[in-house]
């Protein structure tokens, strides 16, 4: 029997990353020449569809299988907008959801990666991404989708009442719901409820908790956090991504406990992209059925390939490159 046709769907921010390389920062005042400077298609939203893609086929040229990606999202009436909706067609991603804010300019990250550490630094402006409405979003946004979207994928770089609106529809509809609030901001507790799978880095859990970073420096207080959001309401699984140290999980099947990346020191080029990655493969695993488990495994191994290459789209590894088995 063939497999069943999927679609996700990544609603979110499409932006132009314009990434500076340096040895160190500089400090106030100061100007200091810098190794490299690149820019590269970005944004939440589109590098986890571009990850959803990617991680659903073996390779550039090889067939998108059962899975398609569509993404839902806008940007400006300038050049950078019409790159960014071309960039995600080479990537065979459905854009016919990308809508252009007349004037608005479109999304743009400003990224500065250290040389030595390959940790990032980010300055976000939304643009058209924050002209993203509920009013985009009709009582029926969904009903137009043949067959429905298997995975909702949202973050937090579109405003935030658009994804909220989004979450009861889907809610409504019985889609599956995957959010990463990156970045952070908080969420009305009655929202948790309408959330199947909660993905977001310790910044983030702690900022949504309250708690300072290093709570988070033992697994007591890595547990007592994740059963905070599931108190909360979060229906199938919190996973807190902690870099170096891997990622801590609980699902509703009482499953829980680390997942280890297979990566050293030495295989580190850029980390930018890999959360990103993490959530599109993810994304990917639970649209063909796989359980949280076996998917956070998946998340892991693809987000270790991506910090080996520079760029957040560009390090975005393809399925063939992760060893991985689909469940079919």
């Amino acid at each position: 029997m063939a497999p069943i046709p999927r679609t996700i769907l990544v609603v979110g921010s499409l932006n132009t990353d314009m990434t500076t390389r340096t040895r160190r920062l500089p400090n106030p005042g100061e100007t200091i020449v810098a190794q490299a400077f690149s820019t590269a298609p970005g944004g939440k939203g589109a590098n986890q569809a571009v990850a959803c893609c990617r991680l659903a086929r073996a390779s550039s040229d090889a067939s998108p299988g059962n899975i398609s990606v569509k993404m839902v999202g806008a940007v400006g009436d300038d050049e950078f907008g019409s790159c960014l909706k071309d960039s995600l067609r080479q990537n065979r991603i459905d854009v016919e959801g990308v809508v252009v804010k007349e004037g608005f300019s479109s999304g743009v990250a400003v990224i500065i990666v250290d040389e030595d550490t390959a940790d990032n630094r980010i300055l976000y402006t939304g643009g058209a991404n924050e002209a993203l409405t509920a009013q985009d979003f009709p009582g029926n946004f969904f009903s137009s989708f043949n067959p429905l979207p298997s995975i909702l994928v949202l973050q937090l770089e579109t405003p935030l009442q658009t994804v909220l609106h989004l979450l009861t529809l889907a809610s409504d509809t019985s889609i599956e719901t995957i959010l990463n609030p990156a970045p952070a901001r908080h969420i009305p507790l009655q929202f948790y409820s309408k959330i199947d799978h909660l993905i977001l880095n310790e910044s983030e859990a702690t900022y949504l908790t309250g708690e300072e970073v290093t709570y988070l420096d033992d697994d007591a207080g890595v547990q007592s956090t994740i059963n905070r959001f599931l108190e909360r309401g979060v229906k199938r699984s919190v996973v807190i991504t902690m870099g170096a140290r891997g990622c801590y999980f609980r699902s509703s099947d009482n499953e829980e406990g680390w997942i280890r990346p297979e990566v050293q020191a030495q295989d580190v080029v850029d980390t930018t992209g890999a959360g990103d990655t993490f959530v599109g493969a993810f994304a990917v695993a639970r649209a063909e059925g796989n359980g949280v488990v076996h998917s956070l495994n998946f998340a892991t191994k693809a987000a270790s390939m991506s910090i080996r290459k520079t760029g957040a789209q560009a390090g975005i590894p393809w399925r063939g490159e992760v060893q991985w088995r689909r469940k079919y």
